[in-house]
């Protein structure tokens, strides 16, 4: 199958979205698949994106595009948004011709605006729109009303989002879960190694706690002041563990720094890393002991923390704040050392329950059993499959 990924954004990135698309574009390559992307050309490059630089092409541009285009992102207000819209309707509209000689079978987007004026162009292409956030639910029906039957694949990323779809037509709907590259899961011979010097290294108390991903985008935590809040503590009690927040953009890592200053932490305790291209963020999550998933602090936030499932695959204690968000991602599952979110006398007291379970080397093994029913490869072919039932 031939299909062509339209983001109309920039592309490659260091937002979480490029890993997503990267890594979807990826998968479909393997499962050989002829694909294509489609994006506004971007100044940032790492060698994570080497492997698909050959599906890689670019919307064409004009004046009036770049003009929309600047206004939206001067602000957040009702004109940036509007400038937004607008411009991603005329993008698209301008660059029909590059679209249309692609000759794919079939288009993947990222949003509903995108999906609603391609569907205006192309009414005969089978389309798959994946769903981030809440859905937008009467663009989705005017979108199901004007499409033929199997020509539309709705794919939210998660059930929270899959239930919160209101759609009056019959259609075919797949989760786009987020997910791993089948590489990471551990074996079992590393985790028993792993697990092992857990126990060996409890009389020292020597363990590397962390977070890993941007502190907070779009203006909201991802609840990184609970490692802060950690820090304190440990500074307070004595205890020498190392603490750090990692993959921050260049304007968070300056906020934290600022907003963590009066609490004089020891740069040996507690450390504040700049964005990671992705393999290295990968790297970064091994070398840690436990990884704290904390509770994001814009209630309407409804992703799925990619982390998550990294630090899963990769046999690292996952300490995860209790919240609505986080449950509907695992669930009960048994292995996850759920803490009171926003509490950090639970975080501290849920961290040295982990640390001396004596279940620890059976629960990182059913996280990574956990952890590998969600790859790319069997997330394209999920919603791909949608095509041919």
């Amino acid at each position: 199958m031939k299909i062509l990924f339209i983001v109309t954004a920039s592309f490659p990135t260091a937002k979480a979205y490029g890993v997503t698309t990267r890594e979807t574009i990826t998968a479909a390559k393997n499962l050989e698949h002829e694909v294509y992307s489609l994006s506004f050309k971007s100044n940032y490059s790492d060698s994570d994106y080497d492997e698909i630089h050959s599906s890689l092409n670019y919307l064409k541009v004009n004046k009036t595009i770049n003009f929309l285009r600047n206004i939206s992102f001067r602000s957040a207000n009702y004109f940036s948004r509007a400038a937004w819209i607008i411009m991603q309707n005329f993008l698209l509209r301008f660059n029909y011709k590059e679209i249309d000689e692609i000759g794919s079978d079939l288009i993947w987007c990222r949003d509903e605006r995108t999906a609603s004026t391609l569907r205006k162009l192309f009414p005969k292409k089978t389309m798959v729109v994946e769903i981030h956030s809440n859905p937008k639910n009467k663009i989705l029906n005017k979108l199901a009303k004007v499409s033929e039957e199997n020509l539309l694949i709705l794919a939210p990323i998660n059930q929270n989002l899959m239930n919160r779809l209101k759609i009056n037509f019959d259609l075919k709907k797949r989760i786009a879960a987020m997910s791993i590259s089948a590489n990471l899961l551990e074996n079992k011979e590393t985790v028993i190694k792993f697990s092992e010097s857990i126990k060996d290294r409890r009389t020292k108390d020597e363990f590397r706690i962390g977070y890993v991903g941007k502190f907070f985008p779009g203006g909201f935590s991802k609840g990184y002041e609970d490692l802060v809040d950690l820090a304190v503590l440990y500074k307070d009690i004595g205890v020498e563990r190392s603490i750090s927040l990692s993959g921050g953009l260049e304007n968070e890592v300056r906020e934290v720094a600022k907003r963590v200053s009066p609490y004089n932490l020891s740069t040996k305790n507690f450390e504040i890393t700049g964005h990671l291209k992705h393999s290295d963020s990968l790297a970064k999550v091994k070398s840690l002991d436990i990884v704290v998933l904390p509770e994001p602090r814009d209630p309407s936030y409804l992703g799925s923390p990619l982390k998550s499932y990294e630090a899963c695959a990769l046999g690292r204690i996952l300490v995860v704040a209790d919240c609505s968000i986080n449950r509907n991602q695992f669930g009960d599952v048994e292995f996850i050392y759920w803490y009171q979110s926003k509490s950090v006398e639970s975080l501290a007291d849920v961290i040295d329950f982990a640390l001396n379970d004596e279940l620890l080397c059976r629960k990182l093994l059913k996280q990574i059993e956990f952890a590998s029913r969600y790859t790319w490869e069997a997330r394209v072919k999920n919603v791909l499959a949608a095509t041919t039932s």
